[in-house]
């Protein structure tokens, strides 16, 4: 995830110097694929490896929605589901059989 991560903050940093040159404009358009692209596959390789299924897969959707249309902050969506999810730990024991 870091090299992702520091090419799209490199690219942050200077598109603000130069977001009224055209040529700059259109090729920052041109790249765009390219970092959906630098996104998505460490996120796709993160989901597998946490093994995100047809059963858990509302959590990412529904956190993604909850900052997208409510505006809401993504540090408090973190700080949310790991509470949730070192209460479902602590709940959520299965019982060992003797």
């Amino acid at each position: 995830i870091l090299p992702s991560f520091f090419i799209i903050l490199a690219i942050a940093l200077f598109f603000h110097n130069f977001k009224d040159n055209v040529i700059v404009e259109r090729i920052f358009k041109g790249i765009r694929p390219a970092v959906v692209a630098l996104i998505a596959a460490p996120t796709f390789s993160m989901a597998k490896s946490a093994k995100v299924n047809r059963y858990n897969i509302w959590i990412p959707v529904v956190s993604a929605l909850v900052i997208w249309l409510l505006d809401f902050s993504p540090i408090w969506v973190i700080i949310i589901a790991g509470v949730g999810g070192y209460l479902y730990g602590r709940l959520h024991r299965p019982k060992v059989k003797s």
